[in-house]
């Protein structure tokens, strides 16, 4: 998961180097990298929703999660909230 104001390109350099054991997912948030603006402001939960969406529609059932971003709080950090609301999507 990348921070605000970023995208996926942020994991480009570090993609590769764990692509031989894992399979890696990068989405673009709503408003970021290639995805579209949302026509309001999208709160952590309505985040949740959004990615817990995008892993129903590749047919993922499990993810861990990894993320970056320099002003984060594990309360607020988005990829923190998906074992608590979602707990068996998440590892």
């Amino acid at each position: 998961m990348h921070g605000l104001g970023m995208s996926s390109r942020a994991f480009r350099a570090l993609m590769p180097r764990l692509a031989s054991d894992f399979r890696l997912l990068a989405p673009d948030l709503p408003g970021c990298g290639d995805s579209e603006r949302p026509s309001a402001a999208l709160s952590v939960d309505d985040l949740v929703g959004v990615l817990v969406g995008w892993l129903d529609a590749l047919g993922v059932e499990r993810a861990d999660f990894v993320g970056h971003s320099p002003t984060a709080t594990p309360r607020s950090a988005p990829s923190a909230r998906p074992t608590g609301q979602h707990p068996a999507r998440s590892t």
